[in-house]
């Protein structure tokens, strides 16, 4: 399957090892040698007035497999963050 970064923006990230909803992409890192995908951006946790927000980065290794709504891919529980009070993930994985 072929895909461009901005048909990336907005897939919905599930971890398969437990079925948690991570995010939605929101940018696409790429490797300036290679010019392939090195990670996906998720935003995480919000700072006081959007000031120091997180963001999560999924490395292209931990991705299982892209459909055309959703990116499935593979974190062990160990390396997530607890979910916050909102049920949204913060933290670098």
């Amino acid at each position: 399957m072929k895909f461009n970064a901005s048909s990336m923006k907005d897939k919905e990230v599930v971890n398969v090892t437990d079925g948690r909803k991570l995010g939605c992409i929101s940018d696409v890192e790429f490797d300036s040698v290679d010019g392939k995908i090195s990670a996906f951006i998720i935003p995480g946790e919000k700072g006081f007035f959007g000031i120091g927000a997180s963001q999560n980065v999924i490395g292209w290794d931990r991705v299982v497999r892209i459909g055309e709504d959703v990116v499935l891919v593979n974190i062990a529980d160990n390396m997530l963050p607890p979910p916050d009070k909102k049920g949204s993930e913060k933290g670098k994985m």
